[in-house]
């Protein structure tokens, strides 16, 4: 038996509403993924709904007009998700090295930096806050990787005193750092 003409919006939801079930199986089966299965069956209620009268008197066979619009909305996202994949490559490809066959990212992703710039920032504070001789004995130990040795000859103090600097300005760090 033909299908009835449509006339009006609801009659069309009736429609895929009578079809729903057998609509989210099919694209369970194409997808092999029930919430992007699920997406496609609400995109078709939302394309149905966005009809206007004249396009809705157009439509002879509604049931097949259903699934034609669900394959359509998964032919789309394949594409979508196969344009995804190729520009994320590229950018991979262009932003990336190898090592060992595994992909290196060049940059480090947003987060990353800012954490990174932050804890930068709280240790320049830290180091801002120290007596001038610890702040340099720390800078030349640590941060330069000099010896005690050398930076008691470099900056004129005993041993003693730098290990005394580093130490006190180690701890300090150690302090500041510690709610992380």
């Amino acid at each position: 038996m033909p299908e009835p003409m449509i006339h009006s919006i609801s009659q069309m939801m009736h429609h895929y509403l009578n079809e729903r079930r057998s609509l989210l199986k099919l694209f369970m089966a194409k997808t092999r993924c029930r919430e992007m299965a699920e997406d496609l069956v609400q995109d078709i209620a939302l394309r149905l709904v966005a009809l206007t009268t004249a396009e809705l008197r157009r439509i002879e066979q509604p049931i097949a007009y259903l699934y034609q619009i669900g394959r359509n909305l998964w032919l789309d996202r394949l594409r979508g998700d196969s344009r995804s994949a190729r520009r994320d490559k590229a950018w991979q490809d262009t932003c990336s090295d190898r090592l060992y066959g595994e992909s290196v990212c060049a940059t480090p992703d947003p987060e990353a930096a800012l954490a990174v710039r932050q804890k930068a920032e709280r240790l320049e504070a830290q180091l801002a806050a120290m007596p001038p001789k610890r702040r340099e004995a720390f800078r030349l130990h640590r941060l330069e990787g000099l010896s005690q040795s050398e930076v008691a000859a470099r900056t004129g103090q005993s041993r003693s005193a730098v290990e005394k600097h580093v130490s006190g300005a180690t701890a300090a760090m150690h302090l500041a750092f510690a709610a992380e």
